[in-house]
């Protein structure tokens, strides 16, 4: 069967992968795999990898001088279709479960791309290694996405199993296929018990006192990996404040398609004279991305992260200053060689130049640490701590401390980036960063919803900011019946009151809105425009629907609930 199978040696093509760790990972529902509680007389198929040349792989690493990505991981060009690979059983009460091992011979870690992954309503995917250890997972309908690619975090070790179980009477069978394959050749895991990811003895972890001055701009700044390569960047606020989802990064760490980039975020140690700590005790990750501007002329690029990042990553938009002016101390915030999150200072002002054909800051000379490949596209921060460029490339080494080169964000400016930063059109020089966690409007989940009928528990969420001035609120029906009808409704305040064997969640008397009818993947939006009259009132967001196949006979299907507050 290695006919199908292509060795991208140099590639680095863009997947959604995510690096597993103790503490940290995707998001998903947990819970064990059927196999682990129910006894399998079938055998367990094997898809094996060919064979990877790490020293190969390194050598070529360490020979290329090309900018682009710290690589870490060769990518495995297959086609495995869980409708002709592996293995299918079905379960007492009709149940279907697929099950396929896939073996990488002398891999670091493995990390699973599919082109195609669509599953239905109530369905789980499982993945653990040989000695079920390492459980993830379980992945639902909730991780589907418009372009139908998923990618799942490397695991430790060079077998995997993949484990998806379907409901009976599902409306649609799942279509799952595996195009891509991560071989890490590099312990970016710390499966040996160290890491080949370590960067130089100068760098410093951000937990240490230089990192001080910018424990805010500290949690904007994240890894992105795009399939078997690494970079920097950070989260960046606009004139709006209104938490939008704006990541910047490099023009040259532009790899793959940015739907299937992943982002990572509080992969930080927590000892400071452990400089070379390889893990840090815990990081979150989103994936998926739309790419909205980039430009050579700075080497930037800005694209919106598609997840919503959940509330508790504590992450914040840093702050920038386009004016050009000069800045008398400099801080740089990144993942050098993959590293845990490092910071370098200049205690002296960067001057303008131009490298590369870019218009650039100069850094002359680092006056405490250094950056190193995985750095590029990392945030440059003024003593403010606005971020004036981003991380092209330079010379600087722990033996050499000299002349690195950053994108300037002057112009940038006038390069694509203006419109998305500055969307209220205020013309202004420079803005401050924003933290969600502060802010008074920061909508709260509460509530148990009720499993529907296939097994799925029906959520609600929201996009944009609750105010008047941001316009751009909604609220989001999550995991209903596909093509069945629902309302969005609300109250006053919250509640809690048992109802169609589920809860009412929003006190009475309630206001409903129009009906809608849920997508293919139970999803709907529903959008809230917030008049100035409304400013301060409070509501208590519910999603009722139609689900006459529920065992429980009353034909209603309820989430959890949303409480908001209308801000200026």
């Amino acid at each position: 069967m290695h006919d199908r199978f292509q060795t991208a040696a140099g590639a680095l093509l863009g997947a959604a992968v995510l690096l597993a760790l103790p503490v940290g990972a995707q998001i998903s529902i947990g819970g064990r795999p059927t196999s682990f509680d129910t006894p399998l007389r079938a055998e367990l198929a094997t898809e094996a990898m060919p064979w990877v040349d790490a020293q190969t792989h390194l050598l070529e690493d360490e020979l290329n001088t090309e900018p682009g990505p710290w690589r870490f991981g060769a990518t495995l060009e297959v086609d495995i279709d869980a409708q002709r690979e592996g293995t299918w059983t079905v379960l007492p009460g009709g149940d279907l479960l697929w099950r396929l091992r896939i073996s990488s011979p002398g891999a670091l870690s493995i990390g699973l791309i599919f082109d195609r992954y669509w599953v239905p309503p109530g369905a789980t995917l499982h993945l653990y290694d040989d000695d079920r250890g390492q459980i993830l997972g379980a992945y639902t309908d909730a991780n589907l996405a418009d372009h139908g690619m998923f990618g799942i975090q490397p695991m430790a070790g060079d077998a995997v199993t993949l484990e998806y179980r379907e409901p009976a009477g599902a409306h649609q069978s799942a279509d799952l296929r595996i195009q891509q394959v991560i071989h890490a050749y590099r312990d970016i895991l710390g499966a040996k018990g160290g890491s080949d990811s370590g960067s130089g003895s100068c760098n410093v972890n951000v937990i240490c006192p230089a990192g001080d001055p910018y424990r805010d701009e500290i949690r904007s700044s994240a890894r992105l990996v795009m399939g078997g390569g690494l970079c920097s960047g950070a989260l960046i606020n606009n004139t709006a404040d209104d938490g939008r989802q704006l990541f910047l990064t490099a023009n040259h760490c532009y790899s793959g398609s940015p739907s299937t980039w992943v982002f990572q975020f509080n992969y930080e140690g927590d000892d400071c004279s452990d400089v070379n700590a390889p893990h840090g005790p815990s990081w979150n990750s989103v994936s998926g991305s739309v790419l909205r501007a980039k430009s050579s002329a700075s080497d930037f690029c800005l694209v919106e992260i598609s997840n919503q990042i959940p509330a508790n990553f504590s992450v914040f938009f840093s702050g920038w200053d386009r004016s050009g002016s000069s800045f008398p101390r400099s801080a740089g915030i990144h993942h050098p060689s993959g590293d845990i999150k490092k910071i370098c200072i200049d205690n002296n002002s960067a001057s303008k130049t131009s490298w590369g054909g870019a218009a650039t800051w100069h850094i002359n000379k680092w006056d405490l640490g250094v950056t190193e490949g995985g750095s590029s596209g990392s945030p440059l921060h003024d003593d403010d701590g606005r971020i004036v460029g981003q991380l092209y490339g330079g010379q600087a080494s722990c033996s050499y401390l000299y002349h690195d080169y950053y994108g300037r964000m002057d112009t940038s400016w006038n390069s694509g980036i203006k419109a998305w930063l500055d969307p209220l059109n205020t013309g202004v020089q420079f803005h401050d960063g924003h933290d969600p966690a502060v802010t008074s409007n920061n909508p709260e989940i509460y509530c148990t919803a009720k499993v529907n009928s296939l097994g799925g528990t029906p959520a609600i969420g929201w996009l944009g900011d609750p105010s008047f001035a941001a316009a751009n609120f909604q609220v989001d029906c999550l995991s209903g019946l596909a093509g069945k009808v629902g309302i969005l409704f609300y109250g006053a305040d919250r509640n809690a009151q048992p109802l169609f064997n589920g809860f009412l969640c929003a006190t009475t008397p309630l206001t409903r809105g129009k009906p809608f009818q849920f997508d293919a993947f139970g999803y709907h939006a529903v959008p809230v425009p917030i008049d100035i009259t409304e400013i301060g009132e409070r509501r208590a967001y519910q999603c009722w629907f139609r689900d006459p196949a529920h065992p429980d006979l009353t034909g209603v299907g309820l989430s959890d609930a949303l409480d908001v507050t209308f801000e200026p």
